[in-house]
């Protein structure tokens, strides 16, 4: 079985396409959703898990390598089992809670694991810094490298869950 939703993205992805953006999965009440009846490039694929779907049993193949956004209006086992599902298949995964509060979700990233969304600057800025030492070592400027590599390491102490 398959999401709500599901069968273009299906249909999609068998054709060798994937959405340029984010899959948005609702955990929770709600009608089936249409996405794909508008032509409005800015629509997101959106799938629908509802209450009596078997989580433990739902074909989520489709959104394998993709970055989703889970959404559920309450965060219980329900909505804990589609995350733990989910992150079998995507490549990053935005949870949403609005029963979280303040901080209201998280990000998970492969490879990474759990980030907060506090902390999520703290990747951008690694890539940059790794970037910026590969150009100057390239350049052979080895003043340049080894201050991008002192950012790298000050990144990597300031966020010690990036190691």
């Amino acid at each position: 079985m398959t999401p709500r939703g599901a069968a273009p993205l299906i249909e999609m992805r068998l054709a060798g396409q994937c959405p340029a953006g984010e899959v948005w999965i609702t955990v929770g009440e709600g009608r089936d959703p249409d996405w794909w009846k508008w032509s409005n490039t800015l629509a997101m694929p959106e799938l629908l898990v509802r209450p009596e779907d078997p989580i433990d049993h739902l074909d989520f193949r489709c959104v394998h390598g993709l970055n989703v956004i889970l959404f559920s209006e309450t965060w219980d086992d329900r909505a804990a089992r589609a995350h733990d599902r989910l992150v079998e298949y995507v490549h990053e995964l935005c949870v949403m809670c609005p029963e979280f509060g303040f901080d209201i979700g998280w990000r998970w990233i492969k490879g990474i694991g759990r980030v907060e969304f506090g902390e999520a600057h703290f990747i951008e800025e690694l890539k940059n810094a790794q970037a910026e030492a590969t150009h100057f070592a390239v350049k052979g400027d080895k003043v340049a490298y080894k201050a991008a590599q002192s950012n790298e390491r000050r990144i990597r102490e300031a966020a010690p869950w990036l190691r």
